[in-house]
């Protein structure tokens, strides 16, 4: 059997805005995805917080 586990870089804000749509659908199609994030958009606690509710 074959599996695909999606991945994505977030490398600007624009992208990071995209997530919670992006992370929308796969929590609603129960679909396991990995989302790489540039450390320096995470200084800013509030994306942080929000991407760390959905480890």
């Amino acid at each position: 059997m074959i599996q695909y586990l999606p991945s994505y870089d977030i490398e600007t804000v624009r992208c990071l805005e995209g997530v919670r749509s992006i992370a929308a659908h796969h929590i609603h199609f129960g679909i396991p995805a990995t989302f790489f994030v540039v450390g320096e958009l995470l200084e800013d606690q509030h994306w942080a917080e929000e991407l760390g509710q959905n480890p």
